[in-house]
């Protein structure tokens, strides 16, 4: 099996982890987590190995693929720095799929992507980079989600829906046909979505709307 680090050993991180022991793919070498207070402890019986700085040693000792076990909430932008870091130094940032997620064979899927237990994905669905798609969720036909995007647990978006960059989607959250969510949103947890939402816009409630916007 081929080697492999996961770069944060947190609650992602371990949930990831035993994805990827399911999957059966992968020797799982170490993790690598910036947290000092985790430098040599053992998290669901992986060894964190150090900070970012040991990076290069690992690359040197032949450790091409990483899983990226940062999670995200409302600012996806450090994940992303974390992701475009890996990339850029040469690791391989793998996708990491449940055994239980139905994904239709028309899916695209970019690099990076995480896919959760009991994650439904149809047909026609392009998921970007460095995506999470986490426990539960059901992304219906034709959606497009983009780039750092975190999908949290049991959202349903229906048909066409479009989810623009470095945007969270709340959990339980329901968005409906063809609607547009913009840039850096941030959907409230529950909220039912009916018309679209627009760049740096925070909503909520039923039906949803605009409780503020960032700069």
């Amino acid at each position: 099996m081929r080697p492999i680090i996961g770069f944060g050993a947190g609650g992602h991180g371990r949930v990831l982890l035993e994805t990827i022991l399911l999957q059966g793919e992968f020797d799982v070498v170490g993790f690598v987590d910036d947290n000092q207070d985790l430098h040599g402890r053992c998290v669901e019986g992986v060894r964190v190995l150090g900070g970012r700085t040991i990076l290069p040693e690992l690359l040197g000792r032949g450790v091409r693929h990483v899983f990226l076990g940062v999670g995200a909430i409302g600012d996806n932008h450090p994940r992303a720095q974390i992701f475009d870091h890996l990339c850029d130094i040469g690791f391989q940032v793998v996708n990491v799929i449940h055994p239980t997620a139905v994904v239709s064979k028309s899916a695209v899927l970019g690099k990076g992507v995480a896919i959760m237990a009991g994650v439904l994905l149809n047909c026609g669905v392009h998921v970007g980079n460095n995506v999470i798609l986490n426990t539960g969720a059901a992304i219906d036909h034709d959606c497009r989600l983009e780039d750092h995007v975190h999908i949290a647990p049991g959202v349903v978006l229906s048909g066409g829906v479009r989810v623009g960059m470095y945007r969270h989607v709340g959990t339980g959250a329901n968005v409906r046909q063809n609607v547009s969510i913009g840039s850096e949103a941030v959907i409230g947890v529950g909220a039912a979505v009916i018309t679209d939402v627009q760049d740096r816009s925070t909503v909520g409630g039923v039906p949803a709307r605009v409780l503020g916007r960032g700069i």
